[in-house]
């Protein structure tokens, strides 16, 4: 079965299985990286907010063996969990002091979002951007929010710097950091199987990212995280960006060049990470005695 044939029977079996006043469709969205997914939307009456839930990986998981019908269940499960039980009101979000407490900031690829960046509010960071979300609460895909446009910072009569204020006062206090050894994460995940002891540079690798692991990377903004992180370490580190959701911070005891860690973020970026949750295709260099990130 080819992908457009899959759609269509998702959306069929589906549909035989709503009440019929419910209407069903599967559209294109946009998502990070200028990456372009087909998601399900079921409206119901009275009802203005619908999780999407997005395709493309369950046609992965049928080509992997997965049962049409197993699928077609999930896909039910996941709206009937996620879906709210109140419409939203639209004039909240306009309300610029009834979301301001929900402001969060997010870290993305500036190149690979060029387009998307013209038309909405920014902050250059390195070679990355700082965009602004409405956080809503949880959705299908994690947590559900609302990107800031340039349409809704006029409507607001706001400016980026209290954009950018208010969010570094959000987003750490709702999404607080999470710093752990991979090889402590290693042994509590696999803590039922014998797992050799992590020797050599794997020994000093951290996991960076948020309490809800999603959109994790933005932790590097937290105002003197990454000082205070130095603090404790008392030497230089390199970050590498293994996605949109976290950083790993690693203590190099052979002194490798920061090439050698490009390499590997570019190969783990075109075997592991999805296209729309790649961040960068390079590591960073944090500096101890300069307090920062040097990039060239």
């Amino acid at each position: 079965m080819n992908y457009s044939d899959f759609l269509d029977s998702v959306k069929a079996d589906i549909k035989s299985k709503i009440p019929r006043d419910w209407s069903l469709n599967i559209k294109p969205f946009p998502k990070n990286n200028g990456v372009m997914y087909d998601g399900l939307v079921i409206t119901r009456p009275n009802l203005n907010i619908s999780p999407t839930i997005y395709l493309n990986p369950y046609y992965h998981r049928y080509l992997d063996g997965a049962n049409l019908v197993d699928i077609y269940d999930d896909i039910l499960k996941t709206y009937y969990r996620f879906v709210p039980e109140e419409s939203i009101n639209v004039e909240n979000i306009l309300d610029f002091d009834k979301v301001k407490d929900n402001i969060v900031v997010k870290l993305i690829n500036h190149q690979r979002n060029s387009t998307t960046l013209k038309n909405t509010p920014h902050i250059d960071y390195l070679d990355l951007a700082i965009i602004f979300q409405i956080y809503m609460g949880e959705d299908s895909n994690g947590y559900s929010s609302i990107t800031v446009n340039n349409q809704l910072l006029e409507k607001w009569d706001t400016n980026l710097d209290e954009l950018w204020a208010l969010a570094m006062e959000n987003t750490p206090r709702l999404f607080p950091y999470k710093l752990r050894n991979l090889e402590e994460m290693l042994m509590s995940s696999f803590a039922d199987m014998e797992f050799p002891t992590l020797t050599g540079s794997e020994a000093n690798i951290y996991v960076l990212t948020n309490s809800a692991k999603i959109n994790g990377a933005c932790t590097i903004l937290y105002p003197e995280l990454l000082k205070d992180i130095a603090e404790d370490l008392k030497e230089d580190f390199i970050l590498i960006p293994s996605s949109i959701h976290e950083f790993l911070i690693v203590i190099d005891p052979m002194n490798n060049p920061i090439s050698f860690y490009d390499e590997m973020v570019q190969q783990v970026n075109e075997t592991e990470v999805a296209d729309y949750e790649i961040l960068a295709d390079h590591a960073y260099y944090y500096s101890y005695s300069q307090k920062k990130i040097l990039f060239k």
